[in-house]
């Protein structure tokens, strides 16, 4: 396995993530039915928030506190929840990728 380090490559993590998360028993309702995911659009702007986040690109442009907020206003998430986004995420990172920015990305996810 290799690291992260691409653009490309958190598009795939995230890709990944998002088809476990619309199926998953404890949160999937969050986006299905709750957020009514579009993952055409909803995809690239995580994407690019990662990318960010991780490598340093400037192409994302939004509020991801806001948009937690209102989605918490319509279906409180709970620690519970957040944990299991935590769970899911982490193990699709770990069976994609290996390395520094893997392991960073793992660590932010928690902030």
């Amino acid at each position: 396995m290799h690291d992260i380090q691409t653009r490309a490559d958190l598009q795939h993590v995230v890709t990944v993530f998002y088809e476990q998360l619309l199926t998953d028993p404890i949160i999937g309702f969050f986006f299905t039915e709750i957020a009514r995911l579009d993952l055409a659009q909803h995809i690239p702007k995580i994407a690019d928030f990662w990318a960010f986040q991780l490598l340093g690109e400037k192409n994302y442009r939004g509020n991801v506190f806001e948009v937690h907020r209102l989605l918490h206003l319509k279906a409180a998430l709970t620690e519970d929840h957040f944990h299991r986004w935590l769970f899911v995420l982490h193990s699709t990172i770990d069976r994609l990728y290996a390395g520094s920015i893997a392991e960073a990305m793992k660590l932010k996810s928690t902030m």
